[in-house]
């Protein structure tokens, strides 16, 4: 496991990066980091802009049940407040939900976020988008 890009960058300088079933040659070629570097300046900036706040798996921020995770995602973007604590859930559902279904999922969520619970997911589109729209809306 390494905690930085550049552990990774500094092992891809050594010949094969343990873990990886074969190493990019991205991963030697300077031009190709600068460009990676450069695109993540832009998201963080854009975060930065529209209120988004981006954490690291290493951010003392990070939900600590999810970092017990086998995969954790290696980062998160968190629009709204965060509660200490565990009291996170995730609004799976329909890409395509009916009109009930959009209505049970907002009334659902707006008494989980008025209760101090996260909505968390992996953003896909129908209920999950209706989740976050309504915790959003809740400051949740």
């Amino acid at each position: 496991s390494y905690e930085t890009l550049d552990a990774v960058r500094d092992a891809a300088a050594k010949g094969p990066v343990p873990g990886l079933r074969r190493t990019p040659e991205s991963l030697s070629d300077p031009a190709a980091w600068r460009d990676a570097q450069d695109r993540v300046g832009r998201v963080l900036e854009k975060a930065f802009d529209l209120g988004i706040n981006v954490l690291s798996v290493y951010d003392e921020g990070f939900p600590a049940l999810l970092r017990c995770i086998p995969d954790p995602p290696p980062v998160l973007y968190v629009k709204g407040r965060l509660p200490a604590g565990n009291k996170s859930v995730a609004c799976i559902g329909t890409r395509e939900p009916t009109t009930f279904g959009v209505c049970v999922t907002q009334r659902l969520v707006r008494l989980l976020a008025d209760a101090g619970w996260s909505v968390v997911s992996g953003l896909a589109i129908g209920v999950d988008t209706e989740a976050h729209r309504e915790a959003l809306a809740a400051k949740g």
